[in-house]
Parts: C-alpha cells; sequence; structure tokens
C-alpha cells in the first residue's frame, strides 16, 4: 500500500506564482507466484489506485496574466495481469502474458498481451524474440486541458523486438538487439506552441489535448561486457534509435520529442590488486530535438514552419575514479578520488525560451 501527498508552487523572478497545485495518490498493488511443476512458473497480481489534483497554471507577460488551467479532478484505476513461463525443455522459454486495465476517468477498459521466447541454441548462445500490445491512458493532467465532448482514448503500442546473446569464455558477453514499434493514438497538446503562419509568428489561443500522433519507432542495440574479479572489466553499449510522428489532422510530420539517434555508454575497471582500482565511464548521446516550431539561421534560432527541426548539441561527459582499500583488524577504509566530467565539456539541455513574434526571434531555447 502506498499513501503519497504533495502540494507545489512555482514562482517567477518577480514573484508572481506562475504554477501551483496538488497531488494525491493511493495505491494498492499485490504480486504472487506459483510453480505447479519445475517446468511451469505461473505470476499474476492486481493494482488499484486512487488519485486526485488540483491545478492553477497561469501564463505572463510584463503586463498581463492569462490563466491557462484552472481545475480539480479525482479518479481511480484497476489492472490485473497473469504471465505463464513454460519450458518444455532445458534450453526453451517461451512466456505468454496477459495484462487486463479498467480507468475510470473517461470509462475505458484494454486488454494487453504479450509473448516472449528465449532459446539457447547451444552452450552459450541465446536467441531471444518477443512481441507486445501495450496501452497507456490518459492523466488527470490530461483531462483538465480538453475541449469540450472530447473522450482522450488510450495510446496504443505494438512492438516487436529480438535479439542474439553469445558468451565467449567465462567473461566476455556480446549481445545485439532490434526492435520495431508502431505507436498510435498518441496525444499532442494542440495550440501549445508558438509557431509561424504564412509569414508571422502567431502564439495560438486554447491549448488542449488530442489523440492525434502516430508513427514508427525503430531501435538497435550492441553491448559488448567483460566481468572479471581482478583485471580489466566493464562494458561498451551503442545504440541507434529512430522515432517520427505524423499528425493526422494537419499530416505534418517530425521527430519525437525524445528521438536521440545515438547514445554511447562506457564503463571500464581495471583491478590492479585487492585493494586498487581506477575506473572510467564515458557517456555520449547525440541528444533530443529543441522541442518546438524552432529552426536556425546564421544570425541564431528562429520561429519555422517546422517542427523539432533543430536538436540540442551532442552530450557527452567522462568521469574518472580511483580507489585504495587499507584494511585493519577489524576494520577497513577505503579512500576515492572522483574526477565528474573530466574534460570541463559543457553541455546543454532545452530552457524556457523567450520569443519575439513580430521579429520570430527565439532567445536562449
Amino acid at each position: 500500500m502506498l499513501f503519497r501527498s504533495a502540494d507545489y508552487r512555482n514562482r517567477v523572478a518577480d514573484g508572481r506564482t506562475r504554477e501551483e497545485g496538488s497531488d494525491r495518490d493511493v495505491t494498492w498493488r499485490s504480486t504472487a507466484q506459483w510453480s505447479p511443476s519445475p517446468a511451469h512458473m505461473m505470476e499474476f497480481g492486481a493494482q488499484a489506485q486512487a488519485l486526485a489534483a488540483t491545478r492553477l497554471d497561469r501564463r505572463f507577460t510584463t503586463r498581463t496574466e492569462q490563466v491557462i488551467t484552472d481545475a480539480s479532478a479525482d479518479t481511480w484505476s484497476a489492472a490485473a495481469w497473469l504471465q505463464h513461463r513454460w519450458m518444455p525443455t532445458r534450453r526453451i522459454a517461451i512466456t505468454p502474458g496477459v495484462r487486463a486495465g479498467r480507468w475510470d476517468l473517461f470509462q475505458q477498459s484494454a486488454v494487453s498481451p504479450w509473448l516472449l521466447f528465449d532459446v539457447e541454441v547451444r552452450d552459450g548462445t541465446h536467441l531471444r524474440a518477443g512481441g507486445s500490445i501495450q496501452h497507456q491512458a490518459a492523466t488527470l493532467d490530461h483531462a483538465m486541458q480538453i475541449l469540450a465532448g472530447t473522450t482522450l482514448t488510450p495510446e496504443r503500442a505494438a512492438m516487436v523486438e529480438g535479439g542474439v546473446e553469445q558468451r565467449v569464455g567465462n567473461s566476455l558477453r556480446l549481445q545485439v538487439s532490434a526492435y520495431h514499434r508502431r505507436d498510435a493514438d498518441r496525444l499532442r497538446n494542440v495550440n501549445s506552441e508558438p509557431l509561424v503562419i504564412g509569414a508571422r509568428g502567431v502564439s495560438p489561443a486554447q491549448p488542449h489535448w488530442e489523440n492525434r500522433l502516430s508513427g514508427p519507432a525503430d531501435g538497435a542495440e550492441v553491448v559488448v561486457e567483460r566481468r572479471s574479479t581482478n583485471g580489466l572489466n566493464g562494458w561498451v553499449s551503442y545504440s541507434w534509435n529512430r522515432s517520427t510522428l505524423t499528425d493526422s489532422v494537419t499530416g505534418e510530420s517530425f521527430a519525437a520529442d525524445f528521438d536521440q539517434r545515438h547514445t554511447v555508454n562506457t564503463y571500464l575497471s581495471y583491478r590492479w590488486s585487492n585493494r586498487t582500482s581506477v575506473s572510467a565511464r564515458l557517456r555520449y548521446g547525440s541528444n533530443v530535438p529543441i522541442v518546438g516550431y524552432i529552426g536556425q539561421d546564421a544570425n541564431g534560432y528562429v520561429l519555422t514552419t517546422q517542427r523539432n527541426s533543430v536538436r540540442v548539441p551532442d552530450y557527452a561527459r567522462l568521469d574518472l575514479r580511483a580507489d585504495r582499500t587499507f584494511t585493519y583488524r577489524k576494520s577497513r577504509l577505503t579512500l576515492f578520488l572522483e574526477v565528474v566530467n573530466a574534460t570541463n565539456r559543457d553541455n546543454y539541455r532545452q530552457s524556457s525560451t523567450g520569443i519575439n513574434l513580430t521579429t520570430r526571434r527565439v532567445n536562449n531555447p
């Protein structure tokens, strides 16, 4: 059983309150397992949740104040799931499962099935594959910002994935995997972003949520890992992802807000002895789009007609660490030296933007 209560208030620099509200969450969850035989494992569970929220959001200019949202609501949801892991032989595992959910917010229900396969082709070689259909219902925050008479349906994602894992000796592991996902009925916050209409910058009125987005997402990942008590150990991973969305009403297509094409994660550690070790961690990401109708020219950033056309600069960070352990008769002391962002690289993220609708210039996105 979980109970959570929170109140918040966000102020701007001049002291005015831009956002305030509260959240209440009561959740009950229970799971159980049953194994009638060594070849069969049943897992099942259920969850019930009650939510309540209040929201008061404002938009400020130097002289005016506009209330965007002033609402309160409560709702409940319930779900139950069942998964059966069947091993017809010691090298094959088949796992079907299903989750049924009910959401009171718009009086909706959905069933989400999945099926997983794991086959050990030979010693040290595993093939894995799976498929699923998943649903995500709208939240209270979405329901507070819709047009009269609108119903938000659960978002839907159908996915297939597969991979192979190869172990070499006792310490080395190679894994390659890929996936394809098709999203439908994704939610979009319509009229929430300034854009260009004709040759003019426009800030639309009455932002609201609708089920308008759909599109594919594809990705692949390669992981090389070495585990050893002494000497060199760690991992190197590279992943490629691409996610695009299309608006069913306007017909426009753009990269998803969290579409990061290239990601590298590396962790390497060398243990000289049972008392001394050094390690390094490198993270790299080609980064996500600057969300909105923002483009770039020789003079900086500018409002444009294409959404998510410019990306945040690449992210990279290198951390270094050295450990030395001192062992005494009844105690042990470990001293470490750690350098965070050893290259002193400046990394950026998107922040609140200032937009001049007359000139269409965008300041500090």
